[in-house]
């Protein structure tokens, strides 16, 4: 996989190798043995479908505030570039969604708990709509993650 990598991005294969082990070792990815034609071969996966992280995790460290910036920047351009894709999209791909999609323009009055709250509810059903994908993932696992969540807010 590395080699893979390396020839898509124009890196060394030991520079993508190595970071690969960093992202494994970060339990951000795992390997994926049953991927490999041979035993030399190291493919790897994500660990997880989902990633959650707050800037509270990465405060009072300028590197870590640094890397929070870059992050939601990124995140950012990336939610802009659905929206962009949803607006430019022809009118075929627009009539299969007659019904879904929408737009507010209003603004929440909520203190950081009800913050907190809202975001466990969001994020649980996003869960929940990714475990009606994913028949593998226990939705009983997924929610009780979020309801713990709901519940560190208190």
């Amino acid at each position: 996989m590395a080699s893979t990598l390396a020839g898509r991005t124009g890196q060394a294969v030991g520079n993508v190798s190595h970071h690969l082990h960093v992202l494994g070792a970060a339990a951000l990815i795992e390997e994926a043995p049953e991927l490999a034609r041979d035993r030399r071969e190291r493919w790897w996966r994500r660990a997880s479908d989902t990633i959650s992280w707050s800037s509270r995790d990465l405060a009072g460290d300028e590197a870590g505030e640094a890397i929070t910036v870059a992050a939601e920047a990124i995140g950012l351009d990336s939610q802009l570039a659905v929206l962009r894709a949803w607006d430019t999209a022809p009118a075929s791909e627009r009539e299969r969604w007659p019904r879904g999609p929408f737009s507010a323009d209003s603004w929440m009055r909520v203190d950081d708990a009800e913050l907190a709250i809202l975001h466990a509810s969001v994020f649980t059903v996003s869960l929940l709509t990714v475990a009606a994908w994913l028949p593998w993932v226990l939705i009983a696992a997924l929610t009780a993650g979020a309801a713990a969540a709901c519940s560190r807010t208190r």
